[in-house]
């Protein structure tokens, strides 16, 4: 792409029911691994009452697995997803058909997953670069009967990627009301 010339470069800033992006919120959670943080438990329990999905990513498996098992206990409709994971496509099957309202993953569901009424969480966002960042706020507001939602990145400190992200979100909900 940097070879190309900008005149043949189109941007498409705006998607087809004409919403704007959801901006990512930012919150300071330093994520304990091997104990129950009622702070992201309020938060997923908010999410279950008012009938919302939610995908919770992570940037490693082992953290997934751990805290998947932790909150299992609180949350009767939660699951997880990777890559290797054997029932990666019915999982997410069920998670379409609403046999779960939230779900642990990894980067797996970070393109090309649209459902309706979906919320993100990305916990250490302070990891994840920004086109991923951009790419996991993209699963938000893609359907037209739910064009918003949560994009919550949980950090330990907010870093130049994030901000970027989020920028680059701001702008393209700008441009887009520009070609309107």
């Amino acid at each position: 792409l940097k070879k190309m010339n900008p005149s043949d470069v189109i941007t498409l800033p705006a998607r087809y029911h004409r919403q704007p992006l959801p901006v990512p919120r930012f919150k300071y959670f330093k994520l304990k691994q091997h104990k129950i943080q009622y702070a992201l438990l309020k938060i997923l329990k908010k999410q279950i009452l008012t009938e919302r999905y939610t995908l919770v990513f992570f940037d490693n498996i082992n953290l997934m697995q751990t805290a998947y098992h932790r909150y299992k206990k609180e949350i009767t409709s939660l699951t997880y997803v990777y890559s290797e994971d054997a029932l990666r496509f019915e999982k997410v099957k069920a998670l379409r058909n609403g046999g779960y309202q939230v779900v642990f993953t990894t980067t797996i569901l970070e393109r090309g997953f649209t459902m309706a009424k979906l919320d993100v969480i990305v916990c250490n966002s302070q990891i994840f670069n920004k086109s991923a960042l951009i790419q996991i706020a993209g699963r938000v507001g893609r359907k037209i009967e739910e064009p918003t939602g949560l994009v919550l990145f949980l950090h330990e400190g907010i870093t130049l990627p994030m901000l970027k992200a989020r920028k680059a979100i701001i702008d393209m909900n700008q441009l887009a009301l520009k070609k309107e």
